[in-house]
């Protein structure tokens, strides 16, 4: 099962500022309001912390952020 739809390219990426995190900054920042809700849009602007962090966080495939982390950045 798939959390997010692909995207071209590279898909739903962090490390970087770019589309790739931005759309998952901005699923995650929809998720964290409601698991059962709609996807969120390309076009959603998510918190700049949360934002921040996706684009720091490093591309090594093991990196984990507890629901406390996730909601403290988009303060």
């Amino acid at each position: 099962m798939w959390l997010a739809p692909a995207l071209p390219g590279r898909g739903l990426s962090w490390g970087y500022r770019g589309g790739g995190p931005h759309a998952l900054a901005a699923l995650l920042n929809r998720l964290l309001d409601d698991i059962s809700g709609r996807p969120a849009d390309l076009a959603d602007n998510p918190p700049e912390g949360l934002l921040d962090l996706i684009a720091e966080t490093p591309q090594n495939g093991t990196t984990t952020y507890t629901q406390d982390q996730l909601l403290s950045a988009r303060r």
